[in-house]
This record gives structure tokens, C-alpha cells and sequence, in this order.
């Protein structure tokens, strides 16, 4: 399951870029979006098991050769996306016929993985760490 997340991941930074360098639009293609991301986050995370840590999540899914990099900065994009479009739904008071029928999985699957929202410093310290060149920007 991990590779194909892992994969998707590197697929979608291309389309998660253009999204949030464009603005949050609140509609229901972003809704769709955003209710599919945070599926597929949460279920990540699940799998995860013990070791939810976002440090080791890096350092375990870097090894992924073909998708190392590009999957890292997928993931944090994803993230941001979801962070940013959950903000943005809240500060408009925005509700769709779409988020009301799956409200309560959301905002289970956004406590899911809010220890991941809480500490997307762990990028910036992945990449430091790494000698890399930070790459969780838009």
C-alpha cells in the first residue's frame, strides 16, 4: 500500500502545486480533493503503525529511490493542501452538499492526522538534515 501512496504522492506534485499557487478556490472539485486527501492521508497514517512520526516517515519512504524526493515534496504539498483548504473552509463558514454528506469522516480523518498538520516543521528539518535543499514550498 505504502509504494502506491508513495507513488500517487509524486504523481500529484505537478497538480497540487498549480492548485495552491493558484489560491484555494472553495468548490466542489477542490471539495472532492480535499475529502480524497484526507482519505488517503489518514489511511497512510494508519498504516504507519507505531512509528507516526513525520521524521520517520521521511527518513523510511526517502529510501524509495523512484519516488524519494518527489514523493517527500508530494506529501508535504498534500498536507498543505489539506491544512490550507480546511482553514479556508472554516474562516468562510463554506459548507457543499459534498462536505456535509462525509462531515463526520472528515473531521475524524483531520484528527487522524493532525499530529502530521502539527509538525510540517519536520520537512524543513528532513531537508536541512539531509543537506538537501528545502523543497515543502509552493
Amino acid at each position: 500500500m505504502a509504494s502506491f501512496f508513495w507513488m500517487d504522492l509524486s504523481d500529484e506534485v505537478e497538480m497540487k502545486s498549480v492548485i495552491l499557487k493558484q489560491g484555494l478556490e472553495l468548490n466542489p472539485i477542490n471539495d472532492e480533493i480535499y475529502i480524497n486527501d484526507l482519505n488517503g492521508l489518514s489511511s497512510f497514517y494508519a498504516w504507519n503503525g507505531e512509528h507516526k512520526e513525520m521524521k520517520y516517515v521521511l527518513n523510511k519512504y526517502v529510501d524509495y529511490s523512484y519516488f524519494g524526493n518527489k514523493g517527500i515534496r508530494g506529501l508535504c504539498l498534500k498536507l498543505m493542501f489539506v491544512q490550507q483548504y480546511n482553514q479556508k473552509i472554516q474562516q468562510k463558514n463554506y459548507s457543499s452538499a459534498r462536505l456535509l454528506a462525509s462531515k463526520n469522516i472528515n473531521q475524524r480523518n483531520l484528527e487522524i492526522i493532525s499530529p502530521w498538520l502539527s509538525d510540517m516543521k519536520a520537512f524543513d528539518e528532513f531537508y536541512k538534515a539531509k543537506h538537501m535543499i528545502p523543497n515543502c514550498k509552493i
